[in-house]
């Protein structure tokens, strides 16, 4: 019996029948009005480009996760560009993000999803029987230590530096975070005591989701989930190792 017939079936015997209903035409009304949008995404702004270091990037429009609403749109071009540019190379992604739109060949490191493939461990106590060349990580950072239990705020920052230790030489870190949500990174990232080859700035300009690049005064104010969904503003943080 698959999961929704299960909650259906308990919701029928706390609620009765006409809780299902509702329920049952609430949900159809949501998933009728994703599809409207996701539709108008496609057909409409699917020609759509972001810059970032001066490259154009499209924008990702998928079903899964909504990404014509929120920083996925950005995030997931732009990492999956620096992915396909290491092809042959040992490449880790910490968070099973791109799996859902791609397919992959990378090692995946996510501590709490469950997926044929995918390592179970905590970050922080990640070692390698061999380096990587590429590391990447999609929103996903900062969760370490911020809604795990004990919540431990600067458990992101030996995450960011036992990632650095698993890093060839010659090798690249490239992480995505959105700003306003962990407020201790937050923190670090305006000190800029991450010890970062270099940080990139994104901020979200409009309803539409168009993202633009920016300056890291330009963002510090900007709130999470405010005016927008989700993010309003992210960090494109590089660490990058030499021989």
């Amino acid at each position: 019996m698959s999961t929704v017939l299960q909650r259906a079936t308990q919701s029928y015997r706390d609620n009765g029948l006409l809780h299902v209903v509702g329920a049952a035409f609430r949900y159809f009304k949501q998933q009728a009005g994703r599809l409207l949008f996701f539709c108008f995404f496609k057909l409409f702004r699917s020609r759509r480009v972001f810059f970032v270091d001066g490259k154009g990037f499209r924008y990702r429009f998928s079903w899964y996760n909504s990404t014509w609403s929120n920083e996925r749109a950005v995030e997931i071009p732009l990492i999956w560009d620096i992915v396909q540019s290491h092809r042959g190379k040992r490449v880790l992604e910490v968070g099973n993000v791109l799996s859902h739109y791609f397919p992959i060949v990378h090692d995946v490191l996510d501590k709490y999803e469950r997926s044929a493939g995918v390592l179970n461990e905590d970050v922080v106590d990640f070692c390698p029987d061999q380096k990587y060349d590429l590391i990447v990580s999609i929103s996903t950072l900062e969760h370490v230590g911020w809604d795990e239990e004990p919540v431990e705020p600067e458990k992101v920052i030996k995450a960011i530096e036992q990632l650095r230790t698993c890093l060839n030489k010659n090798a690249t870190f490239v992480f995505t975070v959105p700003l306003a949500y962990h407020t201790t990174l937050d923190k670090h990232i305006r000190q800029k005591t991450l010890n970062l080859s270099r940080m990139v700035f994104m901020k979200r300009t409009t309803r539409d989701n168009q993202w633009v690049e920016a300056t890291l005064a330009e963002v510090q104010n900007l709130k999470f989930n405010d005016p927008y969904p989700y993010a309003s503003s992210i960090m494109i943080g590089f660490v990058e190792t030499k021989d």
